[in-house]
């Protein structure tokens, strides 16, 4: 940067910083090597760097491997236990409607069966007035 015209020149790998008697030997380095997150770039010796670059590198990925299978349940498709789950939803919801079908229908027998005997009552007190009038 060329503080005095305020904008970026050409890279030239920070040489006023390697060449810098005044820092200490593990400063000299270009400003991008020592800013950048994830350590991607080097300044040094290119055989020292590629025989201990993994030790300066930790960079974790997935491996496409066996991906897509390893994401149900014993390599079964999401879609399949998806329309699994639908399907024992559907039977537990016909179930309850059958269920309800026949506390309904139990009711209504209770109900007719109330009925039933509201009317044999009401012939059996009417009869002894019948048996009178004749």
């Amino acid at each position: 940067m060329d503080a005095d015209a305020g904008v970026m020149k050409k890279c030239t790998l920070c040489v006023d910083r390697i060449y810098n008697e005044n820092l200490p030997e593990e400063d000299r380095e270009p400003a991008c090597v020592r800013t950048c997150p994830t350590n991607a770039r080097h300044f040094g010796d290119f055989a020292a760097m590629k025989h201990d670059a993994a030790d300066h590198l930790h960079i974790e990925m997935a491996h496409l491997h066996d991906a897509f299978g390893a994401f149900t349940h014993h390599g079964k498709r999401l879609g399949q236990q998806v329309v699994q789950r639908l399907a024992l939803g559907r039977v537990l919801l016909e179930l309850q409607r059958l269920a309800t079908q026949l506390v309904i229908g139990q009711l209504f027998i209770v109900g007719l069966h109330r009925i039933d005997a509201r009317n044999r009552l009401a012939i059996l007190l009417e009869e002894p007035i019948v048996a009178a009038a004749e």
